[in-house]
């Protein structure tokens, strides 16, 4: 089954992937790359952005 894992933005500081809560929230959901982990900061919650570039 193919899920969308999330969406790659761009804004005047580079490009921003987020992750997709649905995508989250699936049980043994996985990072779609080393380079764009899934952060925990809190047990409750979940960070969904990570910055791929800096201009």
């Amino acid at each position: 089954m193919n899920n969308v894992a999330g969406i790659i933005t761009e804004n005047d500081e580079g490009y921003i992937f987020q992750y997709d809560e649905k995508y989250l929230k699936t049980e043994n959901s996985k990072p779609v790359s080393l380079t764009l982990p899934i952060f925990v900061h809190h047990a409750s919650q979940i960070q969904k952005t990570v910055p791929l570039h800096r201009k």
